[in-house]
């Protein structure tokens, strides 16, 4: 292969990559907060009967904050990416 079109392929074939990886991270991360959700209501409702303690429910909210604060991260990553694949691909901005 010519090395002058090496780099730019690579560019791409990376950018690629991490677009399938990217996208299997958000997938698992909505995965994991829509079991979080279940368990934050049934937390609730074990606190209402008296069941566990307001900390269980405090720990079920924080580890939902923690999930939705990484798909905010890895949303932003997918975007970055596509503007990097974009780019490789031989898009341009217009000034």
């Amino acid at each position: 292969m010519n090395k002058k079109y090496s780099p730019p392929l690579k560019e791409v074939a990376d950018a690629l990559a991490l677009r399938q990886s990217l996208a299997d991270q958000i997938a698992a991360a909505e995965r994991y907060l829509a079991s979080l959700n279940i368990t934050l209501q049934r937390a609730t409702a074990l606190y209402r009967h008296g069941a566990v303690s307001y900390i269980e429910v405090l720990s079920a909210q924080r580890d939902i904050f923690t999930t939705r604060q990484t798909l905010l991260e890895l949303n932003y990553s997918r975007q970055a990416n596509e503007i990097t694949l974009f780019t490789a691909l031989g898009g341009g901005w217009m000034e």
